[in-house]
């Protein structure tokens, strides 16, 4: 397995791919101080310092698993440290296998970055990768049932309901049709 930082699959940097995912797209016109407060919240009575539109974010993944991210941070003076990075994934991260910190440029916030993964990878157990696919898939079903207005077997008073894939499941048998019939596909 290898370690990639995956978004936009352009620049190899040591064997990690570099990418950059940007929350909001921009026109390049500044958002109007309404939206702004809306995106963030509360009233805000001007833009803040650095837009959301233009942070740098780049995603990790270790084979199919997201381990995290490195990304610019926002709303920080400028003499502070402009990148962040935080390493680990659930079910690890409950079991304190996860690290975070600041740098002061993207190159310093990789390096310890990957030191931080260096560290914790031996730590992982192929429980920790499988609970995690697990989870995703769970989490996948459980939003596209929601998506084809469907109800989950706990959602309704007899506990039976259908799948978007046309099984009949109840409570005591969902987990282990979604693991059957869906794991795949997340």
């Amino acid at each position: 397995m290898s370690t990639k930082i995956v978004s936009r699959p352009s620049t190899e940097i040591e064997g990690f791919r570099r990418s950059w995912s940007r929350p909001f797209e921009s026109s390049g016109a500044a958002l109007p101080s309404a939206q702004i407060g809306a995106i963030i919240g509360h009233a805000c009575p001007h833009p803040p310092p650095r837009s959301k539109a233009n942070q740098e974010k780049w995603l990790i993944n270790y084979d199919d698993i997201r381990v995290d991210s490195i990304a610019m941070r926002t709303g920080v003076p400028i003499d502070k440290d402009q990148w962040g990075w935080s390493v680990g994934f659930y079910p690890a991260s409950d079991r304190g296998l996860r690290a975070s910190a600041t740098a002061k440029t993207f190159d310093a916030a990789r390096a310890a970055f990957d030191t931080a993964w260096q560290w914790l990878l031996p730590k992982f157990t192929e429980a920790d990768f499988a609970a995690y696919r697990r989870h995703r898939a769970f989490d996948q079903w459980k939003h596209a049932m929601w998506n084809a207005s469907l109800k989950l077997p706990t959602q309704v008073a007899d506990g039976r309901s259908t799948c978007f894939c046309g099984a009949a499941i109840g409570i005591s048998g969902m987990e282990s049709h979604v693991y059957a019939a869906h794991m795949e596909s997340a």
